[in-house]
């Protein structure tokens, strides 16, 4: 089969190369490894150097004494922390676009200072969108339900007992007021571990507020959209792609209860199927539309969002940046609707052929990964918390991808399928690893 993505994006980069600034190696692959010029990896594998294809190419890493630890470093003073070398390095670039995983102050900086294009919506935007309040703004009338979310300054005294009478419930979760993929968000059920939570937050990230809303029972899904400016940049279609169920704090992948740790779309399958393709195609497309009206947001974002026993979708927060997951949609589409050359043709003023429909949705992905971590914000660089039978490490980032097997990893947690509704009863969470002597390595 002609892979219609690779000759488009070919054609459509046209000699350009590109500055990539995100996660390890992997999420460049297939479709723009070869044209990385620079790699920004902020990952923990040192073999990404020679990953790279081409003597022009280099990592940024490489320019430093010791390989930095990026998730200590001050994104504000990156740009000025740079190596005089590695300064020269970039200097030397012409013809090169900055592709970012998610556009930091460091990626915005790096593009300006070097008269780079940079192919991502404004940091600014980007940064206000991970604002959970911002988020619920944007879906307010999209047709999800909004969590009851209470805020409170950072300073004011607020007791255990008086939020639950507040939210009506015992089991709250409390979290900082923006998002970073269900890291720092704690369930708390009495003063102690309300308190220990508050303690935490406070004293890594000293946010303004907290936000505090009653813990809630659903399946954790995940879905992509991509929106799709004209050429005249004054209307959007928006493409909705198959939606993913979440692997959520799994107690052999991290130590946080509601840590992001994988996803699996051939479980997102019997979600579509419980959903239904036009009622979650009309959620998306309505939020994309405001997120273009109101930020000019182009190319591709993500949902989160519950899915309840009884059919409500209750929404978590929206990703402004490609995910861990796109790695997966982009291996198995390799057609017109390839979220990277999608992501590409929305910064490129490129109007494509694409037309809006809910068939965008029906790609059977097969697709799934994991993703562990030893400790907070900290991938796994070892074998220890993997279980055995057959799962392999991918690389020290700790990603481990499923291929072609006939069953998603979650299917043992959905037993019963309703006309409507998933029985969400049912979904306990306890055979994650069932299907992991069929995971596959990738990477290698």
């Amino acid at each position: 089969m002609a892979d219609v993505a690779k000759d488009k994006i070919h054609r459509l980069l046209s000699g350009r190369r590109i500055i990539w600034i995100g996660g390890s190696y992997h999420l460049v692959r297939p479709s723009l490894s070869p044209y990385v010029s620079c790699g920004v990896f902020f990952s923990m594998d040192p073999s990404d150097q020679k990953r790279l294809d081409g003597q022009s190419s280099f990592l940024l890493e490489s320019y430093f004494p010791a390989r930095p630890d990026w998730n200590r470093i001050d994104d504000l003073s990156l740009n000025n922390a740079l190596p005089i070398g590695c300064k020269q390095a970039l200097s030397a670039k012409k013809n090169c676009i900055v592709f970012p995983y998610y556009v930091s102050e460091f990626a915005s900086a790096l593009a300006r200072e070097n008269h780079f294009p940079l192919f991502g919506n404004p940091h600014q935007v980007c940064e206000a969108l991970y604002y959970r309040d911002v988020a619920r703004r944007v879906v307010a009338e999209a047709g999800f339900c909004l969590p009851q979310v209470l805020t409170f300054q950072r300073d004011s005294v607020h007791s255990y007992r008086a939020l639950t009478l507040q939210l009506g419930t015992r089991n709250l979760v409390l979290t900082p007021p923006y998002s970073d993929g269900g890291a720092w968000v704690y369930p708390v059920s009495n003063p102690d571990s309300f308190n220990e939570a508050a303690q935490a937050i406070l004293g890594e990230f000293s946010p303004p507020i907290l936000e505090v809303s009653p813990f809630y029972e659903g399946i954790p899904v995940n879905i992509h959209a991509c929106n799709l400016p004209s050429k005249n940049g004054e209307e959007c279609r928006v493409v909705v792609y198959p939606p993913s169920v979440q692997i959520i704090g799994h107690p052999n992948l991290s130590d946080e209860k509601f840590r992001y740790c994988g996803c699996d779309f051939a479980a997102g399958q019997l979600i579509l199927k419980s959903i239904g393709e036009e009622r979650l195609y009309s959620i998306c497309k309505k939020i994309g539309q405001t997120l273009f009206s109101k930020y000019g947001w182009r190319g591709m974002f993500g949902i989160d969002f519950l899915l309840q026993k009884d059919g409500t979708l209750i929404f978590m927060e929206i990703n402004p940046r490609l995910q861990a997951s796109t790695y997966i949609l982009d291996i198995e589409i390799r057609d017109d609707y390839n979220p990277i050359l999608l992501h590409l043709s929305s910064f490129n003023s490129n109007d494509t052929d694409i037309v809006e429909s809910v068939a965008s949705m029906r790609y059977k992905i097969s697709g799934s990964l994991l993703l562990a971590y030893n400790s907070m914000n900290t991938r796994l660089n070892a074998m220890d918390r993997i279980p055995e039978g057959g799962a392999r490490l991918v690389d020290p980032g700790g990603i481990l991808f499923r291929n072609q097997f006939p069953h998603g990893i979650l299917e043992s947690d959905f037993k019963t399928i309703k006309t409507e509704v998933l029985d969400v009863a049912l979904a306990q969470k306890k055979q994650y690893f069932k299907a992991c002597s069929s995971l596959m390595v990738v990477g290698s």
